[in-house]
């Protein structure tokens, strides 16, 4: 983002930066406040497994939140966002409507064109629950990689030994996913 001032904007989010969803608690330090809101003239499209947000006729709308940053770290923010995002979104402002039906100029990710996969209309909400990979899938992983550890009177987190073993499956399941 090239434009300093919208850094202090809030960011629609609509997948995985959702509050309760999987990536919320790695940016929630930057967050001031949430608010539920609806992005208007977009529609919700799946592809290769993840939500993405395109413009549509006036008809259509999505509904997930706005992030408020602090603005002391909202640079750092957008910045970190930016990067968890990658390649395959572009971070452009557009109207969107809290539940108050007030206008808010927010920023939000949109899908960009890719030579891999092909969007197609989710129809609903996008939820981790609904993912077959990150619903399914994540959670075997995590327990697979609970009961191939030595036992030990050590919690999960505390064996620092073992995390080579739990790097090497995690990394195993994500060459497998992608």
């Amino acid at each position: 983002m090239g434009n300093l001032e919208n850094y202090n904007l809030p960011i629609f989010v609509y997948g995985s930066l959702k509050p309760n969803e999987i990536a919320f608690e790695q940016f929630e330090v930057f967050i001031e406040k949430t608010e539920m809101a609806t992005l208007q003239s977009f529609q919700l499209y799946m592809r290769d497994l993840m939500p993405l947000v395109l413009a549509s006729d006036g008809a259509k709308s999505v509904n997930g939140y706005l992030l408020y940053p602090r603005q002391e770290t909202a640079i750092e923010f957008y910045e970190k966002v930016t990067a968890f995002e990658g390649v395959n979104y572009e971070l452009i402002s557009c109207a969107s409507k809290n539940i108050r039906n007030e206008s808010i100029t927010a920023n939000v990710f949109q899908g960009i064109s890719s030579d891999y996969g092909r969007p197609e209309p989710l129809g609903k909400d996008w939820s981790t629950s609904l993912d077959p990979l990150l619903a399914y899938s994540f959670p075997i992983l995590v327990e697979d990689i609970r009961f191939s550890l030595a036992p030990s009177s050590k919690s999960f987190e505390e064996r620092e030994n073992d995390w080579q073993i739990k790097n090497r499956k995690i990394s195993n399941f994500l060459l497998l996913s992608s």
